[in-house]
């Protein structure tokens, strides 16, 4: 993990996700981490021994003095090896709500995308501006499909989903016809 996040950088997180089976379904568990500066410091000076089956456990080498056997110090006491635990740190996961919609059924699955889905989609979001309904890709990638929009109309559409722009009063009418509404 600390070769990763060294390469990435400190923005790097692993996250673990964990299906925890029940009577009712089953409830979905994430839990994310990060390595401690310590952790990728100690990587790229060569601190760790390299490993061919993962254990938990770091083996550490002092990479000045080699042939020192408890080459680190761990709870007070001389050690050849750190539990992993040690160099993790809790990241918090906060709810968000993005920039984009994801209410438009998505293409290859069991609901299938129409005019009706197109119309209810516009309907769930009429509180927002024009633009910022139409911001989901699927919905965008169907719009894509139809043979009312050509390129050009697409490429002014997602800008204007893009931007966040007011979207020009003819590309409404044309989707506001293939909605039905």
């Amino acid at each position: 993990m600390a070769a990763m996040q060294d390469e990435i950088g400190p923005k790097s997180v692993t996250v673990l996700v964990t299906w925890d089976a029940n009577d009712h379904g089953g409830n979905v568990h994430f839990e994310a981490f990060q390595c401690s500066e310590q952790a990728v410091q100690l990587y790229k000076d060569g601190w760790f021994v390299p490993e061919t089956e993962p254990s938990g456990v770091s083996k550490m080498q002092n990479p000045k003095e080699p042939n020192v056997e408890q080459a680190v110090i761990v709870a007070s006491k001389d050690a050849d090896s750190v539990d992993n635990d040690w160099f993790l740190c809790a990241c918090a996961i906060l709810d968000h709500a993005g920039p984009l919609l994801t209410s438009f059924p998505v293409e290859n699955r069991l609901i299938p995308q129409s005019a009706s889905s197109l119309r209810d989609h516009l309907r769930k979001h009429s509180s927002l501006p024009y633009s910022s309904r139409l911001a989901d890709l699927h919905l965008l990638l169907w719009l894509a499909g139809q043979p009312n929009l050509d390129q050009g109309d697409m490429l002014a559409v997602a800008e204007a989903v893009r931007d966040k722009a007011e979207l020009m009063e003819g590309y409404k009418v044309i989707i506001d016809s293939i909605a039905g509404v």
